[in-house]
């Protein structure tokens, strides 16, 4: 495949701009403005050698899949290559999935697939291993409380892929209010004790030789721990 892609972020909006100024790129497309990149745009972007599937909130059938995938059967004939769309490929059935990865196996050379989830972990290993992953990080969500809400669930229920996942893209800021997030809410003062000692250790071991991602992993598993010690 002449080149498959897979940009993983929380934020919706970080993906669908990865992913038009990548179809910008790939394809010439001059008169597609940057200030106007939104969900509608990529839903109604047309050009001959482009499909996609835009999908935010079902699951994306077998179905749908296999009608993707047609339309790649073909050489490009406007230009050289044709560029495939899936947003969000997390949505995507183990069904469809299994139909993507037949495709992504096949190698046809012609082919430019760029994809966009917010996570992971629901993705088939194989399907991950067959694409180039960039993380995309957001700054934007760093105070944001429902950011915090959902990867606090995820702690409790010491869900160790979605936590990977997070450990990706986490900037030292929102560890940081991850954690003072956390001492807000109802525990009692020991575990909360333990959630600020953990932060404050995050600060000291940033001063060591270990990569921002494995420092995030390593708070996150931490902070999971405590949690469950409450629970």
């Amino acid at each position: 495949m002449a080149s498959s892609i897979l940009y993983v972020g929380t934020d919706q909006q970080l993906l669908i701009n990865s992913i038009l100024r990548d179809i910008k790129a790939i394809l010439s497309l001059d008169t597609l403005n940057n200030n106007d990149f939104s969900v509608e745009t990529l839903q109604n972007l047309f050009h001959p050698e482009l499909n996609s599937i835009v999908k935010i909130e079902d699951s994306i059938t077998i179905e749908e899949a296999r009608e993707f995938i047609k339309f790649f059967k073909y050489k490009a004939g406007f230009t050289k290559q044709k560029v495939g769309i899936i947003l969000l490929a997390d949505r995507l059935s183990l069904e469809a999935q299994n139909t993507l990865l037949k495709f992504l196996e096949e190698h046809p050379k012609h082919v430019h697939l760029i994809l966009g989830a917010t996570s992971l972990h629901s993705l088939l290993e194989t399907i991950r291993s067959r694409v180039q992953i960039k993380y995309l990080q957001d700054n934007t969500s760093i105070n944001n409380p429902n950011s915090y809400k959902d990867i606090v669930e995820k702690l409790i229920k010491h869900d160790i892929p979605a936590v990977q996942d997070y450990s990706q893209t986490l900037t030292t800021e929102a560890l940081t209010g991850l954690g003072y997030y956390i001492t807000q809410k109802n525990m009692n003062i020991k575990i909360k004790k333990k959630v600020l000692q953990t932060i404050n250790n995050f600060e000291k071991l940033k001063k060591l030789h270990i990569s921002q991602k494995q420092l995030s992993l390593f708070t996150l598993l931490k902070l999971a721990r405590i949690l469950n010690e409450q629970n």
